[in-house]
Parts: structure tokens; C-alpha cells; sequence
């Protein structure tokens, strides 16, 4: 074996291998659940608590919000509403399985939001999120999160 063969293969199998995690993450990506479709009451995204059962996160998207809001209820009836926006670039964020990741430049965060892998220095944007007496969920947005 030459060493011109050698180094032209190698590097086909790195950009193989290259090419097959971008893809397994890309689909991995699609894999998650459904996008809910909910209400804007002012400044608040509203939805009914019960499409929300299970413990595991949903994504979320209101007519005029400018991102979709990842939403998870807690085992003590709390809630944790994530916007999936990449604190580096301002990027739309997935949703993989528990964790969250940014295919603009790589960010990756945790199931809290936090940064596990950068460029991104700053978790994800936590939204207050409130249930009513009669079974809606308001989850808190501010002006700039609102499309113009």
C-alpha cells in the first residue's frame, strides 16, 4: 500500500464517519414527538395541562412566538418551559431526546437547559410556567420572544 492510497482512504472514512454522526444526529432530531399547537392570551402561551400527562418533554409552538417552547411536567406537579433558542447565535434549538441541541454550531444542552457543549456559554431561557384552577397551563413570554 502506497502512501497516497493510504492517506485518501483514511480520510474517506473520516468524512464517512463525519457524515453519518451529522445524520444520526439530523434524524435522531426528527425522532422527537409531535409539535402541540397552543394559544396566545396576551403576553402568555396557553395550553391544557392534561396533553401534557407523562413526564417527558413537548414541544410546543403559538401563532406570533418567535420560537417553539419545549415544556415538561415535574413528578411535584411543577413544570419546566425551556425556549429553544441557542443562547450563541439566536439559532432554533432540537429537542433529542432529553437534551436539546443547536445544528447552526454545535451547542448541545442538558435536560435543565444547561450547556453541556459550547460555542453557547448560557443555558437556555427558562419561561415561567403556571397552571390555572381550571387545568391551563400560562407560560410567561417576554416582548422581544414575540414576532413584530
Amino acid at each position: 500500500m502506497n502512501r497516497r492510497y493510504f492517506i485518501r482512504e483514511s480520510c474517506s472514512i473520516c468524512l464517512g464517519a463525519m457524515v453519518a454522526g451529522w445524520l444520526a444526529e439530523s434524524l435522531s432530531a426528527c425522532a422527537t414527538s409531535k409539535v402541540l399547537q397552543a394559544k396566545m392570551q396576551g403576553r402568555a402561551v396557553e395550553l391544557a395541562e392534561s396533553i401534557l400527562e407523562d413526564e417527558r418533554f413537548h414541544v410546543v409552538e403559538a401563532p406570533g412566538v418567535r420560537y417553539r417552547i419545549a415544556v415538561r411536567r415535574l413528578t411535584n406537579g411543577q413544570y419546566v418551559a425551556l425556549l429553544l433558542m441557542c443562547t450563541h447565535a439566536r439559532n432554533p434549538v432540537t429537542l433529542t431526546g432529553n437534551s436539546f441541541y443547536c445544528p447552526l454550531h454545535g451547542s448541545r444542552f442538558d435536560s435543565q437547559g444547561n450547556v453541556i457543549q459550547g460555542p453557547a456559554q448560557q443555558p437556555l431561557i427558562h419561561l415561567p410556567a403556571q397552571p390555572d384552577r381550571q387545568g391551563i397551563l400560562h407560560i410567561g413570554l417576554q416582548d422581544w420572544m414575540l414576532e413584530s
